[in-house]
């Protein structure tokens, strides 16, 4: 078995390193062949006549036209067969015949188009009267020429066929991998507008309420210590004018005038959200680990929203059964979303685990998703706790 293997392994590699070979090149090779072994045919059965050998040479290099020009191929293939037999007397060659097969091969292979019948047609009719000239006619002339060049014709369509669908599957892939990095970069611009607005609510309360304290303080001091009152007046006027200002640069990003009059959503919310996907048919397990506690506003939020992507992608994917499992550590935040896939398979990358993978990189987190010991997938999501400023 091992020499067998071997050899074949050995075939392989040879058959690659052919490939590689430039096609001028080979035309090139297969033509110098052919017309080397007329010659030594014609040569072996006594013929020195210049003119034969000249013609016999002819026949064989006309195949180095066979891609860029198979129309030229054909003509100076037939007219050196004619030559050859009405000049200097014809006679049958296994080497010409072998060149006839290619000659025919190379029509259906490299002529596209009603072009590649008609040249088979033409060389079919000079094979058929360089025969006449030869031995007469006889019953059996005909279908023997269609029978010797129309099935080298019928291989070489069947692999252009071959070749062109190769090229248009080839060309749609290339498409359909553009069409789908660029639906996945725009998932990510959505995802980060929607991150961006998620911010600015954040980032706006936590303004507000600094506004909101200096001011109390300074109505707190009264008339005493006028350099403290001034202070915090200055501090309450550059919050009000960084507050409108950034309401007024990040408010174009909100898509929905609904979003900016609802709350942002909380972990706390979990459990009502894992209701919800219930009802639209998914089969939702909730388990909570640790103490729940209060979360920094950016990643209760986020928190949230992953798992909200991972239960619509659950939902679109047709994953009937799912388990969420949320654990309260120490210096951090761990989200595990299980399910069976589809036929077991990880999710197919889209626009959900693009808003995942977002929201876990935005806080500085860990993503990682993989197979699970009973099948199925496993999505991991840790976000910290104190390197958000909780």
């Amino acid at each position: 078995m091992w020499p067998i293997a071997a050899h074949s392994a050995g075939s392989s590699a040879v058959w690659d390193r052919l490939r590689d070979v430039p096609a001028n090149a080979q035309d090139a090779a297969l033509a110098l062949a052919l017309a080397v072994g007329a010659e030594a045919e014609v040569i072996v059965r006594g013929v020195t006549d210049p003119g034969t050998l000249i013609l016999v040479a002819l026949g064989g290099l006309s195949l180095l036209a066979r891609r860029r020009a198979p129309w030229v191929m054909t003509g100076l293939f037939v007219a050196a067969l004619l030559a050859r037999t009405l000049i200097v007397g014809g006679q049958d060659s296994d080497v010409v015949s072998f060149a006839g097969v290619l000659v025919a091969y190379s029509l259906g292979a490299h002529l596209p188009g009603r072009g590649s019948i008609v040249a088979a047609g033409v060389l079919l009719l000079g094979y058929v009267a360089d025969q006449l000239l030869i031995s007469g006619l006889s019953a059996g002339l005909v279908p023997a020429g269609i029978l010797l060049l129309g099935f080298p014709w019928l291989a070489g369509r069947a692999l252009s066929s071959h070749r062109r669908l190769t090229d248009e599957l080839r060309a749609r892939t290339a498409q359909l991998e553009r069409e789908r990095e660029e639906r996945a970069r725009l998932a990510v611009l959505q995802e980060r507008g929607r991150l961006a607005v998620q911010i600015n609510d954040v980032v706006t309360r936590g303004i507000g309420s600094m506004v909101s304290r200096a001011d109390t303080a300074r109505g707190a001091f009264g008339g005493e210590r006028c350099a403290v009152e001034e202070a915090l007046r200055q501090m309450e006027h550059d919050g009000r004018d960084a507050l409108a200002e950034m309401r007024r640069l990040l408010g174009v990003l909100r898509t929905d005038a609904g979003q900016a009059l609802a709350p942002q959503p909380s972990l706390a919310e979990v459990d009502r959200l894992v209701d919800s996907a219930r009802g639209s048919g998914l089969d939702v397990a909730l388990a909570v680990e640790g103490d729940r506690r209060p979360l920094p506003t950016g990643v209760d939020v986020s928190a949230y929203r992953i798992v909200q992507e991972a239960l619509r992608n659950a939902r679109e994917q047709r994953d009937g059964s799912i388990r969420v499992t949320v654990t309260y550590a120490d210096r951090d935040l761990r989200l595990e979303v299980s399910g069976a896939g589809r036929d077991g398979a990880l999710p197919a990358l889209n626009e959900h685990w693009v808003a995942i993978r977002e929201r876990v990189a935005l806080y500085g987190g860990a993503l990682a998703t993989d197979r699970a010991k009973s099948g199925g997938y496993t999505l991991i999501a840790r976000l910290p706790v104190e390197a958000s400023g909780g």
